[in-house]
């Protein structure tokens, strides 16, 4: 466990290393401040792996799992010293994912030299018409095909590059904004 761990570990590591500042550089573009991103290993990291699981082998077979390692790790956000959801409106949340989203895509994009499709589904709940126009220019500005649901009219955040379809009952029909 404890090899396959920390292999697992340095992996979740590297990635956040790339997300993080590729998600910092999305949102600078568009003029927002996201929360900092960090890893939370599921474990103290002043103990070796090795020794922690070790230490706790008789409590966690008694209890029949593991209480630390690896599986026990999270993602932290947080934004002035709180966690990001106790501090962030809904809308920069949303944003705050699409911006995580996009940052993933950019990084994946530059390992593969692909560039994913993305589906936002519900796109104009949470995010005002100034949201919205950010993360659209986010997804022109880094190329992803990206099909947005939304119940609302996107308005003026669309550009002449955008098609519009509505759907209802199976079939769709392409609308003139």
């Amino acid at each position: 466990m404890q090899t396959h761990g920390l292999a697992l570990h340095s992996a979740r590591e590297a990635f956040l290393a790339e997300v993080g500042p590729a998600a910092q550089r999305l949102a600078a573009e568009i003029g927002v401040s996201i929360p900092e991103i960090s890893l939370v290993p599921g474990w103290d990291p002043d103990e070796p792996l090795e020794g922690a699981l070790a230490r706790t082998r008789g409590a966690d077979m008694a209890r029949g799992h593991s209480s630390l390692g690896p599986h026990r790790a999270d993602v932290a956000f947080q934004k002035g010293g709180a966690q990001a959801g106790a501090v962030l409106s809904r809308g920069e949340s949303k944003q705050f994912v699409v911006i995580l989203l996009l940052a993933e895509a950019v990084v994946r994009a530059g390992r593969q030299n692909e560039r994913p499709v993305l589906l936002l589904d519900d796109f104009g709940a949470e995010l005002d018409t100034t949201g919205q126009g950010r993360v659209l220019t986010l997804l022109r500005e880094i190329g992803v095909q990206a099909f947005l649901t939304s119940t609302q009219r996107l308005g003026d955040t669309l550009g002449n590059d955008d098609a519009v379809f509505h759907v209802e009952r199976g079939g769709f029909t392409k609308m003139l904004e």
